[in-house]
């Protein structure tokens, strides 16, 4: 069999530090996210999914691996300030479920989500079932769980929907 080169010879593009260098490469031993004196990371006391946080001003970051997924703490605070979306067991991604008044009326949320969504770079999954009922599901694949972007998302989804709402142009 034969080994795939690309064009960059076989470390790849970024050499084989990968993109970000040798501190950011998966096998470092350097850790990351340095602990804080009471043994939390900063993620967990800064970024957590607090109500003082406005996700809806926040911009989506590429994501491709390297920084811990959302604690279940952190996203059941962010399901109880945000009405609506609800977390899996697990942990690995949060969900709205939508029943819009017609078919069009759904194909029309989820045109307006996909907008918003590729205007961010962060692409949820979109299912639309029994004509009009709209299901969007969060997660970042790149960490296998809820990660800033996904309750960024949803915060600007939110938005949308009061928008509309406010309108008259959903449900």
């Amino acid at each position: 069999m034969r080994t795939r080169v690309n064009r960059y010879g076989p470390a790849g593009r970024y050499g084989p530090a990968g993109r970000y260098g040798p501190e950011h490469s998966p096998n470092s031993t350097s850790e990351k996210h340095p602990r804080v004196e009471n043994g939390d990371t900063f993620e967990n006391r800064f970024m957590s999914a607090s109500p003082s946080i406005d996700w809806s001003a926040r911009t989506c970051t590429a994501c491709e691996g390297g920084v811990p997924p959302q604690t279940p703490d952190a996203i059941a605070k962010f399901c109880q300030n945000h009405p609506g979306w609800n977390a899996d067991e697990s942990g690995r991604w949060i969900r709205r479920k939508l029943n819009m008044r017609t078919f069009v009326k759904a194909v029309d949320m989820i045109n307006a989500v996909s907008t918003l969504a590729e205007s961010e770079q962060h692409h949820p999954d979109l299912h639309l079932t029994g004509y009009r009922h709209l299901t969007i599901d969060l997660t970042t694949h790149a960490i296998g769980g809820v990660s800033d972007n996904d309750f960024i998302l949803a915060a600007k989804i939110d938005q949308l929907l009061d928008q509309l709402e406010s309108s008259g142009a959903s449900k």
